[in-house]
């Protein structure tokens, strides 16, 4: 508990997630208080597709992170891949030694060439993780896209990444746990992942998004960009006003159609049981009859994301086009690993303001914990050594009461050794012209012992007789026994009797009575 009390001082209370794309920026952020993470404020920004993105703009997004906040940048599909593996190990640091290793057979590019990481996937039973890498000019050159505004994200994560973190979190509040395939209709691109409840089973990025449809309808009708962008923004594809623009409409969303079509072929094919709806989110949830005109191409339930999530009590007002940042704040603030390809030289310098409140009260706790650990010893030792006082005073007179004759305790330990010696000595055994009791039950022992496969189960000693049973062997090691027992100085007569074989376990149980000698 108080080691979870001080990494929860590390976590970021303020996580702000931005994406930015030709088309848009989006940024979202979270808080976190007793309750769990909750959502704060957003910025949903469309722009013109045809220029850049202004520093200005950059900064609206900024506003919404604090010097404390922890702020995370997606990158884009065509930067980064991401895989879902199986890792080898539970514990995180043993997966970092050895993940560019397991990581190898995944990627296409030198993997000495990328930044790498990984997060565990939560209550998968077998390991399973998801592993994502992108090179460092990619990296790079995101964080220069925010230079204009001064913002300097702490995390660089894959937009995908962001897309599979919010969609555990959303469908884990759902009610069923019904496969569902979680689209993300971008401007430059479209994310696919297929859910099992709240754990993601396979993710794609389709290259082909809102800004090839409009390509496609500028070169089909003779369109401005500017004109293709609106008609595709605000033509139901299955109303349009004309046959022209209905097959143009049909035609630009053709090649994503098949996509689709061809991924959850692969990833349902030879299977009892399909997804049972498409959840839509991104920029293109908005368009007018989306969700009736998927519905009726893909052969599956659609509906968007706000539609879904009115009932999802923590997330009712769920925009469709924040999915992504938000699951990028979301993989910020969560407790468990921390993933971010902003690694080595592209690491961040932390500000030392964002982190004093933790360093205070960190500094504070552990004073206290070395001013109470000193006291805790001191009276430690106090109690030790009454108590060792206490223990030598009683050896003493325990000693004393025993060997009476002793004037002088010095070792009492040896001392009581050398009394309990000469006692010994003047007590041989039960019997002087016996012989030692100890030197009987060793020359038994000795002689029981040389035969392998034998076990003594009992032996009882009087003046008179020695008992002995025991079990294993053959008959033949039996009466060697008996006779080897009959000849030591110690006994007069040997009695082997009550030698039989189980006949269930076959093990043989034998007893032997040898008469002691007297003097």
């Amino acid at each position: 508990m108080a080691l979870r009390a001080i990494s929860d001082l590390w976590r970021p209370r303020t996580t702000v997630g931005i994406v930015l794309d030709a088309g848009s920026i989006r940024a979202v952020r979270l808080a976190r208080d007793e309750s769990g993470p909750r959502l704060d404020e957003v910025l949903s920004l469309d722009l013109p597709a045809d220029r850049p993105v202004h520093a200005t703009e950059i900064e609206r997004a900024g506003s919404l992170a604090d010097e404390r906040a922890r702020v995370v940048l997606g990158l884009p599909a065509r930067q980064a891949a991401l895989h879902k593996v199986r890792l080898p190990f539970d514990q995180p640091d043993k997966v970092r030694r050895v993940l560019r290793y397991e990581a190898e057979p995944y990627f296409l590019d030198p993997i000495d060439d990328l930044v790498l990481d990984f997060l565990p996937l939560p209550r998968s039973g077998d390991r399973s993780g998801l592993v994502f890498g992108a090179s460092p000019e990619a990296v790079a050159g995101a964080l220069r896209s925010l230079e204009p505004a001064g913002l300097d994200p702490d995390v660089v994560l894959p937009e995908m990444l962001g897309l599979i973190q919010a969609g555990e979190r959303l469908f884990r509040d759902a009610e069923n746990s019904s496969l569902r395939l979680l689209v993300d209709l971008g401007f430059e691109q479209t994310g696919l992942v297929l859910f099992d409840g709240d754990r993601p089973e396979a993710a794609r990025t389709v290259m082909y998004g809102g800004r090839d449809m409009a390509g496609h309808l500028a070169e089909s009708l003779d369109l401005e960009p500017g004109q293709a962008e609106t008609l595709r923004r605000e033509t139901d594809p299955a109303r349009t006003d004309g046959p022209a623009a209905a097959r143009a409409l049909d035609e630009a969303w053709r090649p994503l159609l098949v996509e689709i079509e061809r991924t959850l072929a692969a990833w349902l094919g030879g299977r009892p049981d399909a997804a049972s709806r498409a959840v839509l989110c991104g920029q293109g949830a908005a368009l007018p009859g989306v969700e009736a005109f998927l519905a009726e191409r893909l052969g599956l339930p659609v509906e968007t994301l706000s539609r879904f999530s009115r009932d999802l009590p923590d997330w009712p007002e769920m925009a469709p086009e924040l999915v992504v940042p938000f699951g990028l704040a979301l993989a910020a603030i969560s407790p468990g690993p921390r993933p971010n390809l902003r690694q080595g030289g592209l690491a961040p310098r932390q500000a030392l303001s964002r982190y004093r409140g933790p360093l205070a009260l960190l500094a504070v706790g552990l004073i206290l914990a070395l001013l109470l650990n000193m006291g805790d010893l001191y009276y430690t030792y106090r109690v030790q050594a009454r108590a060792y006082e206490q223990i030598k005073s009683e050896i003493n007179r325990v000693f004393r009461e025993t060997a009476p004759g002793v004037t002088k305790v010095v070792a009492p330990l040896a001392q009581m050794h050398q009394e309990l010696q000469k006692v010994r000595n003047e007590f041989a055994g039960l019997d002087p012209g016996q012989g030692r009791v100890l030197d009987l039950l060793q020359a038994v022992s000795r002689v029981a012992g040389a035969h392998e496969g034998l076990r003594i189960t009992n032996l009882s000693l009087t003046s008179d007789d020695l008992e002995l049973a025991g079990e294993g062997g053959s008959f033949d090691v039996i009466d060697r026994l008996k006779n080897e027992l009959a000849a030591l100085p110690f006994f007069s007569e040997a009695v082997l009797g009550g030698a039989r074989m189980d006949p269930v376990s076959r093990v043989l149980t034998f007893r032997i009575s040898l008469k002691r000698k007297h003097g």
